[in-house]
């Protein structure tokens, strides 16, 4: 016998509500569900929300109200970052397309993407920081028999913690992989099978030899600085011989990963920029070798015409080719 719950108007009866941020005022652009909640994203942020009987499916608290709802990230449709990753991941793990298991796949992206919002916090705290500890010691005379160095504090432990969300990025993106190539339990094995299937002279495998050091170089780092720290070299600012001054610098030594001593807010960011690139990619040239024909006609993966990436806000998506070579996509 089937159980019945209490009737509750408040749950059943239909009904609006609206985001509450004040600070973001701009409508939701896309919708879509991940796992138990729904997320919604504006141009400048992107929300969550759950529903009371979620959150109470025995119905024995009729106090709650209708839904809950809160902001994840201050990343929205404005954001490349975000564009790259998630909604460039929504608009290509399709079940019409693709036999692999869209719901995972799609809950790895927002991994992804979480770990790489995190990446681009840190690097732009660092970045502040750098800024503010120079404003902090100000223009020093030539004078003086002591020159005070800017310094912003706990320069291993924001490394440490970035490689952390860099790494943790890296393995989301693998089980991505993983999806597509099972047996593939880390970069060069993937990049292996990749060579095996595909062949030297495929762009995915060309795609794989530019971007497997990069995914490998944040694996090794992180265990640098875990578990060898020796291996990895991490300072703040510093004064040279010749008088010039060293921002906060890394150079890393372990294993494969070999980087000479670099500003670290640099590394960061160009991290950021190299991984969300990646991420991209990959998925894309994944994708497109396991796409199945829809009603009957062969599918492909094709960069949209401009207008279409301004509306859809990115760059690939399935269609055809017309006999004049112009890509249609698939909406």
């Amino acid at each position: 016998m089937t159980q019945k719950f209490p009737f509750m108007p408040q749950r059943d009866a239909g009904g609006s509500f609206e985001l509450n941020n004040p600070d973001d005022k701009t409508p939701v652009r896309e919708m879509f569900s991940l796992d138990d909640r729904l997320v919604f994203i504006t141009d400048k942020c992107t929300y969550c929300l759950q529903v009371a009987d979620q959150i109470d499916p025995k119905r024995e608290n009729s106090a709650l109200p209708h839904n809950f709802q809160q902001k994840l990230f201050d990343y929205g449709m404005e954001s490349e970052l975000l564009c790259r990753t998630l909604i460039q991941a929504k608009v290509l793990f399709r079940e019409e397309f693709q036999s692999i298991d869209i719901t995972e796949a799609k809950r790895f992206a927002f991994e992804a993407l979480e770990s790489l919002i995190a990446m681009n916090e840190e690097a732009k705290r660092l970045s502040a920081d750098e800024k503010a500890a120079v404003e902090k010691v100000g223009n020093q005379g030539g004078g003086s028999r002591s020159i005070t160095l800017p310094a912003v504090g706990n320069v291993r432990d924001r490394a440490k913690t970035y490689m952390q969300k860099a790494d943790h990025f890296g393995l989301a993106l693998l089980k991505i992989m993983r999806l597509f190539y099972p047996i593939a339990k880390n970069w060069d094995a993937l990049h292996d099978i990749v060579k095996t299937q595909h062949g030297e002279q495929d762009q995915f495998f060309q795609l794989s030899e530019s971007v497997t050091p990069i995914l490998r170089f944040f694996r090794d780092a992180r265990d640098a600085l875990e578990h060898n720290p020796a291996n990895i070299v991490i300072k703040d600012y510093e004064l040279q011989p010749d008088g010039t001054i060293w921002l906060p610098s890394i150079a890393v030594d372990h294993r494969k990963a070999k980087h000479e001593r670099v500003s670290l807010s640099a590394l960061m960011n160009q991290g950021v920029a190299s991984l969300s690139t990646a991420f991209e990619m990959l998925i894309v040239h994944a994708c497109a070798k396991a796409a199945k024909p829809f009603a009957g006609m062969p599918m492909v993966i094709g960069v949209l015409p401009e207008t279409y990436q301004k509306a859809w806000r990115v760059r690939f998506a399935y269609g055809a080719f017309y006999a004049d070579g112009q890509f249609v996509p698939c909406g």
